[in-house]
């Protein structure tokens, strides 16, 4: 369960809060103790989902619970972007890793959506280091790269319409909804 619990938070980026125990006792279901399980007979065994926290009669049915839900997915759209790009308008490393390739391998991998899935490279996520999806040289160079790249600043119209939603109450966003729509501001 530890690993499992690393993995979330690690990759994932998914935090599950710490207890001493992971079942609770509910209105038709008790929890016991292996121990105290012997001097019963009422006792019902069934098979746990480490990750959810589900119960299943069968392994068979855990097995076919874990294949939906815990396993990762080909995402369509995501194997179509990927083949739609050429190599030549990769992004290719010192070390000859093309960055598009290492972020396609590792999002194939994840088992809930992350920004690689869309070729989106973060580089506050230490996630591709701990995976070694990049060495340490490879992800100065994408650092490097990072701060010298242009940012292109939002126009000033379109910031102002967008802090039109900034609001506390539905009636507030209502009332900005209600407003005529800027014109195209770029």
């Amino acid at each position: 369960m530890k690993s499992l619990r690393r993995h979330y938070i690690d990759t994932e980026g998914i935090t599950y809060p710490n207890c001493s125990s992971r079942f609770y006792n509910q209105k038709y279901k008790k929890y016991i103790s292996k121990a105290q399980s012997k001097s019963r007979n009422d006792v019902k065994y069934v098979k746990a989902c480490l990750s959810c926290a589900t119960h299943y009669n069968t392994i068979q049915e855990l097995g076919a619970h874990l294949k939906a839900h815990h396993e990762p997915v080909n995402h369509p759209e995501l194997e179509n972007s990927y083949l739609g790009l050429h190599d030549t308008h990769k992004w290719i490393l010192s070390t000859g890793k093309r960055v598009e390739d290492a972020l396609y391998d590792f999002s194939k991998k994840l088992l809930v959506d992350h920004p690689s899935s869309s070729f989106i490279l973060d580089v506050d996520d230490h996630a591709y280091l701990k995976h070694n999806v990049f060495i340490e040289k490879e992800w100065e160079e994408i650092k490097k790269e990072y701060a010298t790249s242009t940012i292109i600043p939002i126009p000033n119209e379109l910031r102002d319409y967008i802090n039109t939603f900034n609001c506390t109450t539905t009636g507030g966003i209502r009332r900005s909804l209600a407003k005529s729509v800027v014109s195209d501001p770029l």
